[in-house]
């Protein structure tokens, strides 16, 4: 009887004790961010911070981030896209789960200009590519556009017309970069995983004996 009771109590303690803190932290997926800007912009600096800035709060918590940059020199430089084989050679000592790349094409602009009026347009498109890191396959490719507009601005100063459109195509860039960043990100939020893939074991290179 005693037994019977314990037993009851160790499954009552064992089943409350995730409410306290104690359940076991759950294996985050590692996962490397390769970014590409083609965007041919007068303002790419700024564009990088918003991209970066973005996917950081998107995986912050959720994934354990691995810097991207050796990828993106090795694996997609000038915006190529690599074999399977060669992503897996690249990633195998360093356990990637899986690799968002996200390719900013150029940007589209249109323009209409009157008298003392100036409109425009900014159209975005982004490629995204999420790859696994064992394979080196490309899971999931996306492209996704997104258009800014203004075309009720007014221009009264001759002289400050130049300096004036180049902060509107930085507004509206941004803008539209904002608006295909949130289609990412929807998009890898329903598609990437969040467990860790089953990594092979890297084989060692046999050791010759002196003996």
């Amino acid at each position: 009887m005693r037994f019977v009771l314990l037993l009851l109590l160790l499954i009552v303690i064992a089943a409350f004790l995730p409410q306290f803190g104690f359940a076991q932290e759950r294996q985050k997926a590692s996962i490397a961010i390769v970014y590409n800007n083609n965007s041919n912009s007068a303002f790419n600096s700024a564009i990088d911070e918003h991209v970066m800035n973005f996917f950081h709060k998107k995986v912050d918590g959720i994934y354990n981030l691995v810097s991207g940059d050796n990828y993106k020199k090795n694996l997609f430089n000038n915006g190529t896209f690599p074999s399977p084989s060669v992503i897996v050679d690249a990633v195998q000592n360093d356990n990637i789960d899986y690799i968002i790349y996200l390719q900013l094409q150029p940007f589209q602009r249109k323009e209409k200009v009157a008298i003392f009026r100036y409109g425009k347009d900014m159209t975005v498109t982004a490629i995204l590519n999420i790859y696994n890191g064992n394979t080196g396959k490309c899971l999931f490719s996306k492209t996704f556009s997104a258009n800014a507009a203004d075309d009720k601005s007014q221009v009264f100063l001759e002289d400050s017309i130049t300096s004036w459109i180049t902060i509107r195509s930085k507004n509206l860039g941004l803008e539209s970069v904002d608006k295909v960043l949130y289609q990412a990100g929807e998009y890898i939020s329903v598609n990437l995983p969040l467990d860790p893939l089953p990594h092979k074991a890297i084989k060692q290179a046999p050791v010759e004996s002196n003996i």
